[in-house]
């Protein structure tokens, strides 16, 4: 069994500073147009293996004048593999390929590029390449998980050489 499709997003935004410190004609209103395409495709095999790839393309246009110092009027981001994912029901597998009946326990194994979580996703939250255990046995259950940061991700931490894109050729 297999399932296709795509998700496309138009964003126009327009922002206009008339405060108590708007400079007149510079520079007090931008315009921004971001459009993105992320087409993906998954397939399933006896309810048992599953995979799943997402892929990514962004580009961003400013109006003229507006785009910020140090950047282009336009940038692209991709195209790239925005999630790609291998996951192996393995309860399910015990079912289908031995014929046990399991009720007591359930778990799941996934490697490649994923989104996960811990808990509410407070403190963890996020699209990571790793491989992921995620287990139930009875009330309790549990996500064992080894991950590497996706290289594409902005670095928020402004300490960092990777502070953002034009920061590497500024210093």
């Amino acid at each position: 069994m297999y399932d296709y499709g795509a998700v496309l997003l138009y964003a126009g935004m327009w922002y206009e500073d008339s405060g108590p410190f708007n400079l007149g004609d510079f520079q007090n209103s931008r315009a921004l147009h971001m459009a993105e395409i992320r087409p993906w495709f998954s397939t399933t095999l006896d309810g048992v293996h599953h995979g799943f790839i997402r892929g990514q393309f962004d580009y961003v246009r400013y109006n003229d004048g507006d785009e910020y110092f140090f950047t282009d009027r336009s940038e692209e981001q991709g195209p790239f593999v925005d999630i790609g994912f291998y996951r192996l029901d393995i309860d399910e597998a015990f079912r289908v390929y031995r014929g046990d009946v399991i009720d007591s326990w359930a778990a799941d194994f996934s490697a490649g590029c994923q989104f996960l979580f811990v808990g509410r996703g407070l403190a963890y939250a996020m699209t990571a390449d790793g491989v992921a255990l995620d287990a139930t046995a009875g009330d309790w259950g549990g996500l064992l998980f080894a991950t590497k940061l996706v290289p594409h991700y902005d670095n928020i931490d402004i300490t960092a050489a990777t502070f953002c894109r034009w920061a590497s050729s500024v210093r």
